[in-house]
């Protein structure tokens, strides 16, 4: 996978939304801090800010359609309020991560065997409602590949600074950017968890990132980040 292009990496920025007393305040050093991380590795960056529930459809529906046969992966960034049930919150209603985003994306028969990452930023507490049922058991396309992490674990909440922006999505730039030239994924978000734990401990807090993983290969970002000329 050497030759192949630096991932794709798309950003769902949800920060405004129409029940004013959900905004959230300090989502633009994230912002600013995934993009400066990803370009490091010559990822091709895309965000979206602000998207309802009919713009994130129609994003994940160009993802599903790409040709990703040059990409070394796919990289997506959810930033939101969020719930136990993996509910997302868009800028006039809620859309399912599975459902809406994660399952179409499976879809795409040029990302088959390519790494699929999803990186979530929101809490995980209560229920802010759902989109229509869906079974995964009526759709056959592959689950292999996908490594899924969340910023905290279910039934938890997620901190975020007003002028620092989350304590996930910072830790995770950082470790991406000292260690992703030569650490598999897996192996920086070890360290994340770690991280995360030990900062929000000494605030009170219990926040511990979890994920789920069906990788059977190893990415590393900067095994791809010379390629960036292939663009």
């Amino acid at each position: 996978m050497s030759q192949l292009k630096p991932a794709k990496v798309l950003i769902l920025n949800h920060e405004k939304f129409e029940e004013r007393l959900m905004q959230r305040i300090g989502r633009d050093k994230d912002v600013q801090a995934l993009v400066r991380a990803f370009n490091i590795f010559n990822c091709n960056v895309e965000v979206v800010n602000d998207a309802t529930v009919k713009e994130v459809r129609e994003e994940v529906q160009k993802l599903r359609s790409a040709n990703f046969e040059e990409h070394s992966a796919l990289v997506l960034v959810v930033l939101s309020h969020g719930d136990k049930y993996d509910n997302i919150m868009a800028k006039d209603s809620v859309y399912s991560l599975d459902n809406d985003v994660l399952l179409p994306i499976l879809k795409n028969d040029t990302l088959k065997d390519k790494p699929k990452l999803f990186i979530v930023q929101t809490s995980r507490k209560g229920h802010i409602g759902g989109s229509e049922s869906y079974s995964i058991e009526d759709d056959k396309a592959s689950q292999r590949e996908v490594y899924k992490c969340f910023s905290t674990s279910p039934g938890n909440v997620s901190l975020r600074h007003v002028t620092n922006g989350t304590v996930f999505i910072q830790t995770f730039c950082q470790a991406l950017e000292r260690d992703g030239e030569t650490k598999e994924i897996d192996a920086i978000m070890m360290e994340v968890r770690s991280t995360v734990e030990e900062l929000t401990h000494a605030l009170g807090h219990q926040q511990i990132p979890s994920e789920t993983n069906t990788m059977t290969k190893k990415y590393v970002f900067g095994e791809h980040m010379d390629n960036f000329d292939l663009n």
